[in-house]
């Protein structure tokens, strides 16, 4: 079934809604003609009758001049060429442009030379961070008057030699780059000389942008800039993708540009449809605060391929990373739950439900990082997008149910990242998520509830009162329903052994941070009884923290703490053993201790 136009816009705006800052826009004349501003062709077919008008020749039509002009030059018209018969400086080009871009009283009055629909619609997507980067070919400053009525003062650059005084695009808000100057400037690009090739300066900058931005082209017909086409033409096949907004069908210099892309091109609409179109869907999917599946698969391929070409894209996945990181912070911290604990299991469920997608693409950061991450390059990378995520900063003016929905999200976080951590032998994520733990000891009790794989008290009425059912061997209720929950939800079970150690990893952390007067008290998980109640396995447990002993060690925060911690470990075990506590006196894993005090 063809893909209809509809389709295709809603498609652009989930691409620019899912991958915010990741699309440069490109636009030509077509974007400035609903404002009065005439297009190329517009501007081509005035001045072909005021050089036939010079002539003494009285055209009228539209192809009744480009048949004269043919005649009477031996070439077809040519925007370039055309000015430079009129005007051969480009002082001269610059005066005889103003009027087709300078309102004047009558055309305030009237509307006309201001922000067109398209151009208010690609500033409010500016202003929302979804377009970062604007290559045009106009002279006109609609643009940045587009953007100035939205508080935004654009870094904008009309000559090669002003990339040396801009701000890098990267650390700007907005930047527009006018690749054939300003109507306000000597500098404006018109005639054939100056379209043939680029400054170098200019030609780097369009390299870098067409490398690593997605492409919309809108209003641009591709036929009248040699030196554009070059450089799109030399590039790669987009990462991100082209989307090409052609009001008729394109000419063959545009559509070999489309083929080499491998462009989408919509078809039909005008740039004020386009734009517009695009921005109402964008600004639909916030309201609903929809994130489709494909977001987070989106996420994933982004972070892998930054991981592939690490040297590279280092500064990008920095800014992805930090970017979630806020994200999932301030979801925690904003996020509406109810005042009261809600009366059915439904609606208890559906509020559980809802805090855990909080922290779905955090999680899947995390995964994605831990497990293609080889040599753990990234880790301080890591480090450093953890500074935005401040847990100890969740409100706890709420109820109880509240705070342990918002907490139990943190939580979940801290359990798939230890088992990954013990998945893939990351130990230098588990350091740095320890270490983000340690500089919040201020806040020591909500640090010690991210490392508790038991999170008993605070979430066990949560989750039993959710997710019922949850018992033990012998058939009492199961006393960490919270850890069963996430063993049963969050984790694939080819993941359940690394989960059982990813919670031991948790329990003697928990205990190394813990600062009670009595000394630590692990916390334990569903480690206690083995896996899923079938006969447990202690073996496993020590040989795992035996072979990762020096890693363990560091962990702890030393070989003296890790073996003190570790014999608390195994005393509190052997006590619940012997108490029996509903486990049968079965299923408890000892001889930490003995594993972290061998010599290596």
């Amino acid at each position: 079934m063809p893909v209809t136009t509809d389709q295709q816009l809603t498609h652009l705006a989930l691409s620019l809604y899912n991958q915010p800052g990741v699309y440069a826009a490109l636009l030509g004349s077509g974007i400035s003609f609903s404002s009065g501003i005439p297009t190329a062709w517009g501007v081509v077919t005035t001045l072909i009758a005021r050089l036939a008008a010079a002539d003494s020749h009285e055209v009228t039509s539209s192809a009744e001049l480009e048949e004269w002009y043919s005649q009477r030059y031996g070439e077809a018209p040519d925007y370039s060429r055309v000015i430079e018969r009129l005007e051969g400086t480009r002082a001269g080009q610059q005066a005889l442009l103003r009027p087709f871009f300078e309102p004047t009283a009558e055309d305030v009055e009237e509307g006309r030379k201001q922000p067109s629909p398209a151009h208010r619609a690609l500033a409010d997507l500016c202003v929302k961070g979804y377009v970062r980067v604007i290559l045009t070919t106009n002279f006109d400053r609609l643009m940045e008057r587009a953007l100035e009525e939205r508080g935004i003062t654009p870094n904008v650059a009309s000559d090669p030699a002003e990339l040396q005084v801009i701000r890098p695009m990267r650390h700007s808000g907005v930047t527009i780059i006018k690749l054939h100057g300003d109507y306000m400037k000597a500098n404006v690009r018109n005639a054939g000389q100056d379209l043939q090739n680029y400054d170098a300066a200019w030609d780097s900058l369009l390299d870098t942008v067409l490398d690593e931005y997605g492409l919309i082209v809108c209003g641009w017909s591709g036929d009248c800039d040699p030196a554009l086409r070059a450089a799109i033409e030399r590039g790669q096949p987009a990462r991100y993708g082209t989307y090409w907004s052609a009001y008729a069908t394109p000419s063959a210099a545009a559509q070999a540009l489309i083929d080499h892309r491998g462009a989408q091109v919509i078809s039909g609409l005008g740039a004020d449809q386009f734009f517009t179109g695009v921005e109402e869907r964008v600004s639909a999917l916030e309201r609903v605060n929809l994130t489709p599946p494909l977001t987070l698969d989106l996420l994933e391929a982004r972070i892998k391929r930054h991981l592939g070409q690490p040297d590279r894209y280092r500064i990008d996945l920095q800014d992805l990373l930090e970017a979630e990181a806020k994200s999932f912070s301030e979801a925690l911290q904003t996020a509406a739950f109810p005042d009261a604990e809600p009366t059915t299991l439904q609606d208890r469920r559906a509020a559980l439900e809802g805090v855990e997608a909080l922290g779905e693409r955090w999680a899947r950061v995390t995964r994605t990082l831990m497990k293609y991450d080889d040599g753990e390059r990234f880790a301080p990378v890591w480090n450093r997008a953890l500074q935005y995520l401040n847990p100890t900063g969740i409100d706890r003016t709420g109820t109880t149910f509240s705070q342990s929905l918002r907490w139990a999200s943190v939580m979940a976080f801290c359990h798939t990242a230890f088992s990954l951590v013990a998945a893939h032998d990351r130990f230098q994520y588990a350091t740095v998520l320890v270490a983000w733990g340690r500089r919040e000891r201020e806040q020591l009790f909500a640090v010690l509830k991210m490392f508790n794989p038991a999170a008993q008290g605070m979430y066990q009425d949560l989750y039993h009162k959710v997710y019922p059912g949850y018992f033990n061997p012998d058939g009492s209720a199961l006393r960490h329903a919270t850890s069963q929950y996430l063993k049963d939800s969050m984790l694939p079970e080819d993941l359940e052994l690394a989960m059982d150690r990813g919670e031991v990893l948790l329990s003697l952390v928990h205990a190394s941070l813990e600062s009670k007067v009595a000394g630590p008290r692990p916390a334990t998980g569903t480690f206690r009884y083995g896996q899923r109640g079938r006969d447990p396995h202690k073996a496993h447990i020590g040989a795992y923290l035996r072979s990762h002993r020096p890693e363990v060690v560091q962990l702890l925060g030393g070989a003296a703490q890790a073996v003190v911690v570790a014999e608390i470990f195994d005393q509190k075990m052997t006590e619940w053993a012997s108490q029996g506590s509903g486990f049968g006196g079965k299923g408890f894993i000892t001889g930490a201790a003995a594993a972290l005090n061998e010599s290596p």
